[in-house]
């Protein structure tokens, strides 16, 4: 859900305004992140009965301003992601360390067993580790134990078994060029693009950049911040 709220210009009159960061003081009204969704509160006056006013301005172009914010929040979190990283990895590397708590059904489990099981269920929430990729691309998935030829980017779940959840709300060109003004390592800048060149040549998520033990913090806000990307571009 995205909140909206009012807030007055210099002519003291009252505007519809996303509160993508939802820190704004005030009631708020909130609309699914869709751009249909949205549409339709708009011409059904759902603002003016959400705020309980008829003398409240809704500006025309609402749809293109929450997607500018939707997006900005999105580069702003990412960037933070990268910093809070302890460094961007291929994936194969990732992959070749990773340890599943699966357990066969029938088998007697210890409390750690449990709980790593549980810490299994959490990272599912809070992911520590991101895999980057671009929007629009096939590839191949041979590390992670999928079969080959698999649209990734269409899977039901955007969690790379193994690897972490994929980023590709938007197209990681767009992400890692439009953060480069709000703080982000060019070091950091560059070893993405050269791990996606990478992947690009040979096809393979194996290949692809991996963030590596993001913040927790930070990842449950990336993670919030990409669902509402997501949502809104229906990726």
């Amino acid at each position: 859900m995205v909140r909206y709220v009012l807030a007055k210009d210099e002519e003291k009159r009252r505007w519809v305004v996303p509160d993508i960061r939802g820190e704004l003081p005030g009631r708020g009204v909130y609309v699914s992140s869709h751009p249909e969704a949205l549409e339709a509160t708009m011409k059904r006056h759902g603002f003016q009965m959400g705020f309980k006013s008829r003398d409240i301005e809704v500006p025309p172009t609402l749809q293109k301003i929450t997607e500018t914010q939707l997006r900005r929040r999105l580069r702003e979190i990412f960037a933070q992601a990268c910093q809070e990283s302890q460094g961007v990895r291929a994936a194969g590397e990732l992959d070749a360390n990773t340890k599943h708590a699966d357990a066969p059904t029938n088998a007697v489990r210890t409390v750690e067993d449990e709980l790593d099981i549980l810490l299994s269920a959490q990272r599912r929430i809070l992911p520590n580790n991101w895999i980057i990729l671009p929007r629009d691309v096939r590839v191949l998935t041979t590390s992670s134990g999928m079969d080959k030829g698999v649209d990734s980017l269409k899977a039901k779940s955007d969690e790379e078994p193994g690897l972490g959840y994929k980023l590709t709300a938007l197209c990681t060109s767009e992400l890692v060029d439009d953060s480069s003004d709000l703080g982000m390592d060019i070091t950091v800048i560059n070893e993405i693009r050269e791990k996606l060149a990478r992947m690009q040549a040979s096809g393979d998520v194996s290949d692809a950049p991996v963030l590596v033990d993001v913040d927790d913090e930070v990842s449950f806000r990336l993670r919030v911040a990409h669902i509402k990307m997501k949502l809104w571009m229906r990726v």
